[in-house]
């Protein structure tokens, strides 16, 4: 894995800025991925097929450090980068290779007209504000001249100090800062271990072993550091062992184990023992030199200069009394924890200073003041503002320059110059609070607060361990993040959105219960999704977790027969504009879905259109597209509105009530519910077939009669289990003709099936409870039971 990182560096503040922009991808040269030191063993000259003892030859070790040496005026100043930063008078930027972050190009600029002598110390940190990404360290130190008004430009060499799961850089960019390792005692470990390396290359204690001669001593110095960390770590993931170094080159290099020769594996394994001892080894004189450095042993191993070891000074103990100096820390926590991002809105973060009490080592205030700085990492940068709203691909949260005015706002990667990441006070401070802006209804991140020489502070976890950030007293750590909003469960969703609501779903969790339908839990929307919400005739809605949702283009103001359908099916229905999904084609609702998407849902178009013969409303699917189907497979919900008021509508019912039952009806088609019953084809026999029945009973009884009055001479023949079977008053059955009969077997004549029809809910029985019950008229429905079978979810 490599990538270019770049260094957007130091102001006027002095405080230098990193960015690290992940561009490429190449195994063999990115000293910072778990992978990828073994892939370095293993392309760079790692010959497991060799013999154990043809060995590379030794070569002299020709490595160099890089030193500008400039004919400057007599006038001049010499200091470390860090106080050359602190003291504003050089700015620097660190430009990456695009290949690997072993190298990178620090660029100094110099605009005093004072000539500068910066100083870059090997075992000089650089802390990442993101703790899942690596913290990087100079392997070699360096001296730069740097005359009155000009830029100079070095290579650096760097090492990982962290553990080796930790992830590289990432594309979006990670803000770094000069500083101390977090854990002092460690971070003197680290560098002792490069020491050490140094040492043992010099002493060519490395020359057997099978690694490119220019990459043995960054190799085996990197290896050592994971080893060393990941005996600090719980984890056995993190552990450098015998096992581990093989198991890696292995995989790396895509070599079974089975297809080698004994002889090849003998030689094989001599190798990986050859690169665990001079790991072993190196790991333990580092512990040596960095037990020794606090005891009597000046730290001036870590050199200024060329990166030459220097001599050690053995000094006298002296008898004196010892006072620790003044520790700094900074804390930063939200101003409200119960905000909820809407677009637009604000929140706040207030960033405090303390230092640490010579007495008890408990941070308290301080009145100390320093320049704070603030960056914002991690942050969501979803399409548009919600799920069916805008196309913008800008930062959900940013700094704004108008609402921080006491601040001066930076590193906008829009290019935009609003949409700020970082932000550093004018002045030095004791406590600040910085304003955060939002565009997004979804939004979320990280803001992170350091300033020079502070160490990180946060309050302890709660008594459960659960990393809440309001229990217990303040302590140390190697990086915080505040979250916003305030996202205890690390769900995307604001904790006081899921207290409101009740429930704590995982982001990606769809599982809308209600109504039950047929079984499947969801309606195609995950809990982020649903929290981030739509835009619904203009207006934002956050939909429901527990009922399901429905979205309908009423193109030609057929609402009311919406509203009669969400009413009966008790599914969520929800009125959107043409721009609110993503055209009448494609009915994409959530078509700026990104983070925690699970399905592509679609949304429905309900038309006023004729329809052919005796029609008033029709489902159009696809062409082949069988029943029950979701809102995808629904071209059009189509309703003949003048064919209805020509008729004055059905039965008992109002043209008005006529066109909401046939649209609910029709709804119901669309979400997967069918007819009671289609299983015959026909639902009745053709009048004209039907008077000869008539015709026949009338020869055979002087006054037939129907439902005690006169049958008629033509009527319609029905056939049970018909369309109109089943509930009488569901929304799915079909009225009756007028004049049906049944053939009735409980009785001496016929059953007489009335026309009379006011459907205002979806049944949930098969069974007829008055003209329909005890298999009288059309009976029992073949399916029926309609409300188990509403779904919603395109994704089933």
């Amino acid at each position: 894995m490599a990538s270019n990182h770049e260094v957007v560096g130091s102001n006027p503040t002095g405080r230098m800025i990193y960015e690290l922009n992940h561009l490429a991808f190449r195994l063999t040269d990115n000293m910072r991925f778990t992978s990828s030191i073994f892939a370095l063993i293993a392309v760079l000259g790692f010959l497991i097929l060799a013999p154990a003892q043809s060995t590379l030859a030794a070569q002299p070790d020709t490595t160099q450090a890089t030193n500008n040496q400039l004919s400057l005026p007599e006038t001049k100043t010499t200091q470390t980068l860090e106080e050359g930063l602190r003291n504003t008078q050089i700015s620097a930027s660190l430009i990456g290779d695009g290949t690997t972050t072993a190298h990178c190009k620090l660029t100094l600029t110099n605009p005093t007209n004072i000539s500068q002598s910066i100083i870059i110390p090997r075992g000089q940190f650089f802390l990442p504000s993101n703790p899942s990404f690596q913290i990087m360290m100079v392997t070699e130190g360096q001296t730069i001249a740097v005359g009155p008004g000009e830029t100079v430009s070095t290579e650096l060499t760097t090492v990982c100090a962290s553990t080796r799961l930790i992830k590289p850089p990432p594309p979006e960019g990670v803000v770094y800062v000069p500083g101390r390792y977090p854990d002092q005692t460690v971070g003197t470990i680290i560098a002792s271990i490069v020491e050490a390396a140094h040492r043992l290359s010099q002493e060519h204690a490395y020359e057997r072993l099978v690694i490119a001669q220019e990459r043995r001593q960054s190799t085996i110095s990197q290896l050592a550091i994971w080893r060393m960390l990941g005996e600090r770590t719980q984890s056995r993931e993190d552990d450098v062992t015998r096992e581990s170094i093989s198991s890696q080159v292995l995989e790396t290099t895509g070599t079974p184990t089975e297809s080698l020769t004994p002889q090849e594996h003998r030689n094989f394994n001599e190798r990986v023992n050859q690169i665990f001892r001079a790991v072993d080894l190196t790991l333990k004189q580092g512990k040596r030199l960095a037990s020794t450095s606090g005891s009597g042993t000046t730290k001036g191993r870590l050199s200024h200069g060329t990166g030459e070891p220097t001599t050690p000074v053995t000094q006298t103990p002296q008898p004196v009394t010892e006072t620790r100096p003044l520790r700094l820390g900074i804390h930063l926590y939200r101003q409200d924890d119960s905000w909820i991002p809407r677009n637009p809105s604000l929140t706040a973060v207030t960033a405090q200073l303390y230092e640490q009490d010579r007495s008890n080592s408990r941070w308290v205030p301080t009145n100390q003041r320093r320049r704070i700085t603030f960056h914002l990492t991690q942050a969501s940068n979803e399409r548009g503002e919600c799920l069916n709203s805008g196309t913008e691909k800008t930062p959900d949260l940013y700094l704004p320059q108008e609402e921080n005015t006491t601040l001066q706002c930076q590193v906008d990667l829009t290019g935009q110059n609003h949409y700020f990441q970082s932000a550093y006070t004018r002045a030095e401070e004791t406590r600040k609070t910085i304003s955060v802006a939002c565009e997004d209804f979804g939004a979320w991140g990280d803001i992170q607060a350091t300033c020079l020489d502070c160490a990180i502070l946060r309050q302890g976890t709660g008594p459960s361990g659960d990393g809440t950030e309001d229990f217990g007293e303040l302590r140390e750590v190697v990086s915080h993040a505040v979250k916003l909003p305030k996202d205890d469960n690390l769900n995307q969703i604001a904790d006081a959105y899921e207290d409101r609501v009740g429930q704590h779903p995982r982001a990606t969790d769809d599982q809308d219960s209600y109504p039950r339908g047929d079984g499947v839990n969801g309606d195609g929307l995950s809990a982020y999704e649903e929290y981030r919400g739509f835009r619904c005739l203009r207006q934002h809605e956050r939909t429901s977790w527990q009922r399901k949702d429905l979205f309908i283009h009423d193109r030609d103001g057929l609402a009311d027969g919406v509203y009669k359908y969400q009413d009966a099916s008790f599914i969520r229905c929800h009125l959107i504009r043409p721009q609110e999904y993503n055209g009448d084609a494609q009915r994409i609702i959530n078509f700026n879905s990104g983070h925690a998407n699970v399905v592509t849902q679609h949304g429905l178009l309900l038309v006023d259109e004729m329809q052919p013969g005796g029609v008033l409303g029709y489902t159009f699917t696809p062409s082949g597209a069988a029943f029950p189907v979701t809102p995808k497979k629904v071209e059009k919900v189509a309703i003949d509105w003048l064919k209805i008021q020509v008729l004055g509508g059905i039965r008992e019912l109002s043209a008005a009530q006529t066109v909401s039952a046939t649209v609910a009806h029709e709804l119901g088609h669309a979400t997967h519910v069918v007819h009671h019953s289609d299983r015959w084809g026909q639902d009745v026999i053709d009048r004209q077939i039907a008077m000869g029945v008539a015709t026949t009973l009338h020869d055979a009884w002087a006054h037939p009669t129907l439902c005690g009055l006169p049958l008629p001479r033509y009527f319609w023949l029905g056939r049970p289990q018909n369309r109109m079977s089943g509930d009488e008053q569901c929304i799915m059955r079909y009225p009756n003709p007028p004049e049906c009969i049944y053939a009735n077997f409980h009785g001496p004549v016929f059953d007489c099936a009335p026309t009379s029809w006011n459907p205002d809910w979806f049944c949930v029985t098969p069974n007829g409870h008055s003209f329909n019950g005890g298999n009288h008229c059309a009976g029992s429905a073949l399916r029926g039971d309609c409300q188990a079978q509403f779904q919603v979810n395109d994704g089933q």
